[in-house]
């Protein structure tokens, strides 16, 4: 059975996949649970500043709160996960807000990298 089968199957969960690619639901489930966490600071500028902090606090938000959708349906291994992660890919990379940011930060300031500048 292909991919593009187990999305179109009424199936509610991804009960054909390996372990392998569980694993790695699993995995993307972590960094988004990751992500959230590493966005407490600016969810708490947000509702102490409000919207007089730039224009586009609102979206920056929603990409914040979808990442907890996500982690969640990832963990179910429910197939909106994906539909989830498809929509919020693109977004992801315009705010540079990337699950796996934290590892940029960690070899950055072993290595002295400016690519952790690009993410902060």
């Amino acid at each position: 059975m292909k991919a593009c089968e187990v999305l179109d199957s009424d199936k509610e969960d991804f009960s054909i996949l390996t372990a392998r690619q569980k694993y790695a639901l699993t995995i993307f489930a972590l960094l988004d649970a990751v992500s959230i966490l590493r966005a407490y600071p600016e969810i708490s500028s947000i509702f102490e500043y409000g919207p007089e902090l730039h224009g586009l606090w609102l979206i920056r938000l929603i990409i914040i709160a979808s990442f907890a959708f996500s982690a969640v349906f990832f963990m179910l291994r429910r197939k909106e996960a994906l539909v989830l992660y498809y929509i919020q890919f693109p977004l992801r990379l315009l705010f540079m807000m990337l699950s796996f940011g934290f590892i940029i930060e960690l070899f950055g300031g072993v290595f002295g990298s400016p690519a952790c500048d690009y993410v902060n």
